[in-house]
């Protein structure tokens, strides 16, 4: 079940950093050309939101996930 978790942290980490990459502030115009050429939906104001949050969550509970094994292997010593 803790692998599941981790691997679960990790997935949604990169899902939040594909949003921001496809909804990319800088070049929006260019990847919603791209987005109709290709048959993707246009990119929207909610998944760059989704992507804002779900990036930084993931990697803070992928990140605590991952010092909680490391502190469980060393016997909880700092």
């Amino acid at each position: 079940m803790s692998r599941m978790l981790t691997i679960l942290a990790a997935l949604l980490l990169v899902f939040g950093l594909l949003l921001l990459n496809y909804t990319q502030a800088i070049a929006w115009e260019h990847h919603a050309e791209h987005a109709r050429e290709v048959g993707y939906p246009d990119p929207a104001n909610w998944m760059f939101r989704l992507g804002q949050f779900l990036t930084p969550a993931a990697a803070l509970w992928l990140g605590m996930r991952l010092a909680g094994k490391q502190r469980s292997r060393d016997g909880g010593a700092t």
